[in-house]
């Protein structure tokens, strides 16, 4: 039986817990339960060991039942790291035990051999829109950070599709109170009256929106497709809203281009832009813009713009077959993106950010 062992850690997401652990006990097959994350998560760790050439496999079983155990008793998020397994090892012990299946509470991170990776490549997210709890990663230390986000965020907030007028409009709200003060909107293109932000770009959009424990949304998202590459429906949306609205800016804003090419007005002034986006067509990659990434103010420096990101590169990869994603943002927000995967496109870049004369990067994440 794995001994039981606990220990508490920095209270910084960014600390090194693995650091931690493997400090208390170097022996192979030793389960140590990490406490008092601000008394909020539990933090279980397992190291399989290759005993005389024969995989112990009990051990795995064993932990999982200690697992569920804390799991019955208390209300704890826990998060079990199962180090040297394969996905496929850990998804088949866990399946005899239904309170961890089911449980929202519960992240499985499976530190292994790349070749032992899921379908996902074992890419590191803290999307809360995954269904499964078990994720495969070589970057154990990146994942855990995810994790312990993951399990803080989805407690009080909510993420998915946004659903008919009203949230339509609450969302193209928040985009305009956010812009508006961030001085991102143009003159010309401010519909102060109303005060929505939109674009024609919505009518190739997939929004996501971040709603708080009343249905209020909070954050939002969107990807943006190439005309024609898939089929929406919130186009139709849109255009009831604005021609209800009868708002001459929002008219002229939900207007396509003369000279339309592609949806990403604002990637269009990027100098290299028109290049690598021809390269991805004549390579006919599914592809998409992230952009809209949006918090309301009072829920600022709580993760919840990471996890938004996570979960729109989720939606991209599993609802759309996106293989690759692009973006342009503030230069000051490299960090932020990186985060999310996110690397440079060398040789895009631009001294303008929307309306703002700032510095401003491309970046992009490919995800097959």
């Amino acid at each position: 039986m794995p001994r039981f062992e606990e220990k508490e850690i920095s209270r910084n997401i960014e600390i090194d817990p693995i650091k931690v652990v493997t400090a208390v006990n170097k022996e192979s097959r030793m389960l140590h339960a990490t406490k008092n994350i601000k008394q909020w998560c539990h933090l279980y760790y397992l190291r399989r060991k290759n005993d005389g050439g024969v995989i112990k496999k009990d051990d795995l079983v064993e932990a999982l039942n200690l697992v569920n155990q804390d799991l019955r008793c208390k209300n704890y998020k826990i998060i079990f790291i199962a180090m040297g397994y394969s996905i496929e090892e850990v998804s088949e012990a866990i399946d005899s035990f239904e309170n961890i299946k089911e449980s929202s509470r519960v992240e499985i991170v499976v530190s292994s051999i790349p070749e032992f990776h899921g379908e996902d490549g074992g890419r590191n997210s803290a999307s809360i829109l995954r269904a499964s709890a078990v994720t495969s990663t070589t970057d154990l230390f990146s994942m855990l950070r995810k994790a312990f986000i993951k399990q803080r965020v989805k407690g009080w907030v909510k993420i998915r599709p946004l659903q008919g007028k009203k949230e339509l409009k609450d969302y193209f709200s928040l985009r305009y109170d956010v812009w508006n003060n961030l001085g991102y909107i143009p003159k010309e293109k401010n519909a102060d009256i109303l005060k929505m932000e939109l674009d024609f770009s919505d009518r190739f959009s997939y929004p996501l929106g971040a709603f708080d424990q009343n249905q209020n949304i909070i954050g939002c998202a969107r990807l943006v497709f190439p005309m024609h590459q898939v089929q929406l429906y919130y186009e139709k949306y849109v255009d009831e809203i604005v021609r209800e609205a009868n708002d001459p800016v929002l008219s002229q804003n939900f207007q396509v281009l003369e000279k339309f090419q592609h949806p990403f007005d604002i990637l269009e002034s990027f100098n290299g832009f028109d290049d690598y986006y021809s390269s991805m067509v004549k390579r006919k990659i599914n592809k998409a813009e992230v952009s809209r990434v949006i918090v309301h103010p009072d829920f600022r420096g709580r993760w919840l713009g990471e996890v938004l990101v996570d979960s729109l590169i989720d939606t991209a990869y599993c609802s759309f077959q996106i293989k690759e994603l692009f973006l342009a943002c503030e230069s000051k927000n490299e960090g932020f993106y990186s985060k999310c995967g996110f690397e440079i496109l060398e040789g895009l870049s631009c001294e303008r950010f929307a309306n703002v004369n700032v510095p401003a990067i491309a970046m992009g994440l490919k995800l097959f």
